[in-house]
């Protein structure tokens, strides 16, 4: 390889990596946890996304592990809750859980979630 095919890619990794600092979050009313246009329920990835929302905190989900602990019925009421675990720079980290009304854990998550949001790009 070149020295200019290096340099080459890592212009492209800059630019990706700034279009990647660009990212806006916007409604659009499919939101699974609290989208008016959303006719099917929540889901603890949601219930995380949606504390961060309440904080105005910009935030899209880039890993989460979910741990079903038991099954539960279609149409079931559950509780959901979620926590903000850790803030490192961009990198946002949460855990939630679900709850049935007899007090039982069916799922628990972790999730790793970046921060997004409006910036100025240098020409």
């Amino acid at each position: 390889m070149a020295p200019g095919d290096v340099e080459a890619g890592d212009r492209v990794a800059e630019r990706t990596l700034g279009a990647r600092h660009c990212l806006q979050v916007r409604e659009d009313g499919y939101c699974f946890a609290c989208g008016s246009e959303n006719p099917i329920g929540l889901a603890l990835d949601e219930a995380m996304a949606k504390l961060l929302y309440l904080q105005d905190i910009e935030a899209l989900t880039c890993e989460i592990t979910v741990r079903l602990c038991r099954a539960v019925t279609v149409g079931e009421a559950l509780k959901l809750t979620a926590c903000l675990v850790r803030e490192r720079r961009r990198l946002l980290e949460l855990q939630a859980e679900a709850v049935s009304q007899d007090g039982k854990t069916v799922a628990t998550a972790q999730a790793k979630f970046l921060r997004v949001g409006s910036c100025e790009i240098n020409a």
